[in-house]
């Protein structure tokens, strides 16, 4: 599964794709997972299968050298739910 990731990151970059975004649900906890390796710019993953959390838990990496001065996430935000 990851030596797809991988590939497809290659090919990616081999069209001409400024940035590759991986979208690998469920992957973490299930495999080991190397964003570097992957060269990926964004990766995200869900983590209520493996880790146990609540669903709208995530996990989101970004390379450093993508993250541009001023940047806003206005459409993150904080937030709790309770029952």
């Amino acid at each position: 599964m990851m030596e797809l990731g991988k590939r497809n990151g290659r090919k990616a970059r081999e069209e001409g794709m400024d940035q590759v975004f991986v979208d690998a649900a469920h992957s973490m906890g299930s495999v080991e997972v190397d964003v570097k390796d992957i060269d990926a710019d964004f990766y995200t993953s869900n983590l209520h299968n493996w880790f146990f959390c609540p669903p709208s838990v995530a996990f989101l990496y970004n390379r450093k050298s993508t993250v541009s001065f001023g940047l806003q996430h206005q459409w993150f935000r904080m937030s709790t739910v309770s029952d």
